[in-house]
């Protein structure tokens, strides 16, 4: 998230603080004292800052449980396998998506873990106890995926469910404790975030250079194996008390209350809704009756929300929901035709699995950067509308690339498979980034003053849950076209439409791009969004509730504050 930057002399400004008054000081002492120690001086700062303490609970699970384990969320060494580990059970390619959608589920309810924790403390504790309860149950679980292959495929979908439960919410729990120091010492935010986006990365490449050789060499379940010991020291957060955590006297739901109750209520039931998707998903029941839940379930995520947040958030976040449920995806698919052997798929590209995790993934590391780097020099001054139509078209006339090797034209053209392949995800992720960097700013710049941390992660599991919901109908779209491969041997004709579904799957996010104009707002990427008072105010939830006398009117309270104001005025007129 975003401040506005103050700007002109600070002691000319009424209101400010001494901290505030001696930022400028503070910062050109900062800048002198890393450019002469250079690494050695940023950490030195970062410590004397933040402690010791907050470090090594960054370093411990943003780089090395989200980073190196999870390679930034849904990767790494407990993602990048799940295809294959399911590929040993013949799953079909529109099961792979769901299940895949379904046990990664965490990074979609993270609004409900973070209500969960905020208002029902454990012995007082709104953090420590989480942390030590899910690490201990994701550590459990990367053991038992290692170690035992004999599991049920109902097993090891529970299991994996529970390793992403340990990444996404210790992640959770992290941002809020660091979050609250940043807001003590803004001064050192952009040195803390840099440390731990760093972080994140460095651990990602590290798994995208190992995963690939350790499932060729020690099997499918080896990765979980190695990323046991990152569990396993994550553990240290709780049991050393890093957070510096102290108990509250507070009772159980005493934080929701206020402005924030609507939130509270759509992260309640938009975040059960979507576990029991996922349980669904994972327990049994027909892919079209999955289908059918995933509907039922984006109707009410987008409607509730709709109703609960003001006029223009809601119509952002129908705007990006949409247009991540229209994605439509098929990487189940993809991944048996990149994958397949000779015996199942003579005419298919046979990338091993060094290439297929390894490689793809560190060319689109590099060149996602390429795209940070060409957004940030010429796209940061253009409105939100045309950087979204702009990004989002490009994006999907690159995407039909991939129409090229699902149709096998590249061969023809003389075009190698594996060359064609990294050619085409280099260009990719270059304009994915461009069309993804504004999205976020713009969701930052969406979440009002006092509760940015509630808004951010309801907008972004919104975002994350669309983009799960699209996998399920893009499922569905690979079973009425026909593309069910399962591993099994000769089933090459069931990639005879797969290009169709890529054709599909790369149009349908330009489908909300119809209603860019009226959904986004029309203002520069610099500049602020205007009439953004409030998350809830002028909704139809936040109406309802003030009714009902659960909460109080904010625009009430602002006109009786102005009133006040105002007969002070009088009454010091009438004195003279």
């Amino acid at each position: 998230m975003r401040a506005e930057d103050e700007e002109g002399d600070a002691a000319f400004k009424p209101g400010y603080s001494t901290s505030s008054l001696s930022t400028a000081a503070t910062d050109g002492a900062l800048a002198k004292h890393e450019s002469q120690w250079g690494i050695s001086g940023f950490f030195r700062v970062l410590c004397d800052a933040f402690g010791w303490r907050l470090l090594l609970m960054l370093t411990l699970t943003e780089a090395g449980l989200k980073g190196f384990a999870a390679g930034g969320g849904n990767g790494g060494l407990i993602g990048l396998p799940i295809e294959y580990l399911l590929k040993e059970f013949h799953v079909s390619a529109g099961n792979i998506q769901i299940y895949r959608s379904a046990v990664s589920v965490p990074w979609s309810i993270k609004p409900l873990l973070g209500l969960i924790s905020d208002a029902v403390p454990i012995f007082g504790y709104h953090r420590v106890p989480y942390f030590f309860f899910v690490t201990t149950a994701g550590t459990i679980s990367c053991l038992l995926i290692a170690l035992y292959s004999d599991l049920t495929l109902t097993m090891l979908l529970i299991l994996l469910f529970f390793v992403f439960l340990m990444v996404a919410w210790s992640d959770l729990l992290t941002e809020a404790v660091y979050s609250v120091v940043l807001r003590e010492k803004p001064e050192h935010g952009p040195s803390l975030i840099s440390y731990v986006w760093g972080g994140i990365s460095c651990g990602r490449l590290l798994a995208l250079l190992a995963v690939g050789e350790v499932m060729t060499h020690f099997g499918n379940r080896t990765s979980y194996l190695i990323a046991t010991p990152m569990a396993v020291l994550s553990l240290l957060v709780p049991l050393m008390n890093l957070p510096q955590e102290t108990r509250s006297r507070a009772k159980c739901g005493a934080k929701l209350s206020g402005s924030e109750l609507p939130l509270a209520i759509v992260a309640f039931i938009t975040g059960c809704g979507t576990l029991g998707l996922a349980l669904l998903s994972i327990f049994g029941g027909s892919l079209q009756t999955k289908v059918f839940a995933a509907a039922c379930l984006a109707v009410l995520a987008l409607g509730l929300v709709s109703c609960a947040l003001s006029p223009i958030i809601a119509k952002m976040n129908a705007f990006f929901f949409i247009q991540n449920i229209c994605s439509f995806g098929i990487g189940g698919a993809q991944f048996y035709f990149f994958t397949d052997g000779p015996e199942s798929y003579p005419e298919g590209p046979h990338l091993s699995k060094v290439f297929y995790t390894s490689a793809i993934g560190m060319v689109s590391t590099v060149f996602s950067l390429v795209g940070m780097v060409i957004y940030n020099r010429w796209m940061q001054r253009w409105s939100y509308p045309h950087i979204l139509m702009f990004g989002n078209i490009l994006t999907a006339v690159c995407n039909l690339l991939n129409c090229l090797v699902f149709s096998r034209w590249n061969l023809k053209l003389g075009i190698n498979d594996h060359v064609f392949v990294l050619g085409s995800d280099a260009i990719q992720n270059v304009v994915q980034e461009i069309a993804w960097l504004p999205t976020m700013l713009l969701i930052s710049q969406l979440c009002p003053k006092g509760c940015e941390a509630t808004m951010f992660a309801l907008l972004a599991g919104m975002s994350n849950l669309g983009a799960s919901l699209g996998s399920y109908f893009g499922a569905y779209i690979l079973v009425l076209l026909g593309v069910q491969p399962t591993g099994e041997a000769n089933e090459s004709a069931e990639f005879d439409n797969l290009w169709i579904a890529s054709v599909v799957s790369s149009v349908g996010p330009c489908i909300p791009l119809a209603l860019v104009y009226q959904l986004i707002p029309n203002v520069g990427q610099k500049d602020t969004v205007p009439g953004l008072a409030s998350s809830t105010q002028g909704s139809p939830l936040n109406n309802l509730l003030v009714r009902w006398g659960w909460m109080e009117d904010e625009s009430s309270s602002e006109e009786v504050e102005m009133q006040n104001v105002l007969g002070k005025g009088d009454d010091s007129d009438d004195d003279r």
